[in-house]
């Protein structure tokens, strides 16, 4: 764990002297903002399970008396201080925000931790660089997501208050935690370098690197599954006409688990003990072609291959190969549509090949005073680091948002999806038996679906105020019986208010 922290410390203590480093001149034109705010924050959350009997690993039924596992009744105060740098060549801004974090229901006091880094920097006209840093550490993944996808500050250093997010993780986005479980206090770490050189009009080479881990705070069942995650990235795009363009992209990854499972190989006359590691390989690759037939119409095909090579003698390697055709058409100068769609061909290592298709749907409407979304896609994604390694995943998602500024101080924002899984993946106790003349590889396909509603309302008022309030309702459901998670129904209710205000500006 301490190796862990003291990686992302240093990077974040180091990056400033690289990224600022320039002329004179720089320095004569930089403009540096220091914000302070402070936020006090109500959380409420009643998750109501199907059931209160769960099995454990061994397969035995454990009934709950009095079950809190997704129970929370949480008073956090948070102040945040945020440094914004901008120079003529260059972006840094840095954010520090500890939490005291009281827990009503059990009676217990923790204190979190948000710290974000960004900085970027142009080494010459066409060459630059960037580095990104996230450290959190806490027990809600929902409230983690929320912290990653939020601007640290504008480029043009004003103070804005947060503006806080009800909704679910998305699994298909940012690397997410799954929060079926209940509360585990955690601490992940993630480091972003990336790079890209301009060759020529609308045609970049790119690369990066990033670095990420994650780490539980508690011992025993039940929690996530630490990791420490390495992605090698390249990039390029170029533009062949005025209507032809073409981009690709390449990605390693490389995940390295702390858990093994112990393989009892059993022969006729003895029997040996094998430990079967979880470490796993990811190749991912995409290319697309785009053809602007108008100002408001492109046509564009892509390809995109994912696989993953497992250590694990108990999870079966996959190929899968996606093709799509699809077009971006500007309906109007408010209305942006994007449709997709094609055929899909999955290799398994130890099973048959098999044919399903892909496709998206998209809307975007920008309105007088906000924006509406919509969203239907099917399709096959990688779930290896959500905290439970799911694996390949089919999904079916429908969604709709709506952010809309009701007057010049209320803003409102409105969501509903639906997400229907279907996971395969191969699941294995601690020890496992396994005849070496005939192996069988017992293959677990479940689905798991959940649909979630949310409504915030954020109120600003005396210009360094605001006032939040917002409400989830999110039920899951999976037909897999060892499931911890369960099958539940969960209601989530925040309030708060918060101050921020300009400190030093020079």
């Amino acid at each position: 764990m301490k190796s862990g922290f003291r990686n992302g410390a240093a990077c974040l203590l180091c990056t400033p002297c690289l990224l600022l480093a320039g002329t004179v001149d720089d320095a004569a034109a930089r403009q540096n903002v220091v914000n302070g705010d402070v936020a006090g924050r109500f959380d409420f959350q009643e998750r109501n399970y199907d059931t209160n009997d769960i099995v454990d690993s061994q397969g035995r039924t454990v009934i709950i008396l009095d079950d809190k596992r997704g129970d929370r009744r949480n008073y956090i105060v948070q102040p945040r201080i945020s440094f914004f740098s901008t120079g003529i060549n260059d972006v840094f801004e840095f954010t520090a925000a500890p939490a005291l974090n009281y827990d009503d229901l059990y009676s217990t006091t923790d204190v979190d931790w948000d710290l974000r880094l960004r900085g970027e920097k142009n080494l010459t006209q066409k060459w630059n660089v960037g580095l990104i840093n996230q450290f959190y550490q806490g027990d809600d993944p929902v409230r983690d997501n929320e912290l990653q996808t939020a601007v640290i500050s504008p480029e043009t250093g004003e103070v804005v208050a947060e503006q806080s997010q009800v909704g679910v993780p998305d699994e298909s986005g940012n690397i997410t935690l799954t929060d079926r479980v209940a509360r585990r206090r955690y601490y992940r770490n993630d480091v972003n370098l990336t790079t890209g050189y301009t060759y020529a009009e609308d045609s970049v080479i790119g690369g990066g690197y990033r670095f990420g881990i994650l780490r539980n705070e508690e011992s025993g069942a039940g929690g996530y599954t630490d990791y420490d995650r390495h992605d090698g990235i390249l990039n390029l795009s170029y533009r062949f006409t005025p209507q032809w363009q073409a981009e690709a992209d390449g990605q390693y990854i490389k995940g390295v688990f702390d858990n093994t499972a112990a393989l009892v190989t059993a022969g006729d006359d003895a029997a040996a003990v094998i430990l079967d590691s979880d470490d796993l390989e990811e190749y991912n690759f995409r290319g697309k072609v785009n053809y602007n037939y108008t100002q408001h119409l492109n046509y564009f095909s892509q390809y995109r291959y994912l696989s993953t090579d497992y250590e694990s003698e108990l999870r079966e390697d996959y190929n899968i190969n996606e093709l799509l055709l699809g077009v971006d058409y500007n309906v109007s100068q408010h209305v942006q549509l994007t449709l997709s769609a094609g055929p899909v061909i999955g290799s398994f290592e130890n099973t048959s090949t098999d044919t399903d298709y892909s496709a998206y749907g998209g809307l975007a409407w920008t309105l007088m005073h906000g924006t509406l979304n919509f969203v239907a896609e099917k399709g096959y994604d990688q779930s290896n680091f959500d905290g439970r390694r799911s694996g390949l995943t089919g999904f079916l998602h429908t969604g709709i948002s709506l952010d809309y500024q009701l007057t010049e101080k209320l803003q409102a924002v409105l969501s509903t999806s639906y997400w229907d899984y279907d996971r395969m993946q191969y699941t294995a106790s601690n020890v496992v038996i396994v005849d070496p003349d005939s192996p069988e590889f017992g293959q677990t396909v479940y689905t798991e679906k959940s649909y979630d509603a949310g409504a915030t309302l954020a109120y600003t008022f005396a210009r360094w105020y605001q006032v939040a309030g917002g409400y989830r309702y999110y039920n899951r459901e999976s037909d897999l019986d060892t499931d911890v998670g369960g099958n539940y129904d969960e209601h989530r209710i925040f309030v708060q208010l918060s101050y921020a205000h300009e400190l030093f500006r020079w």
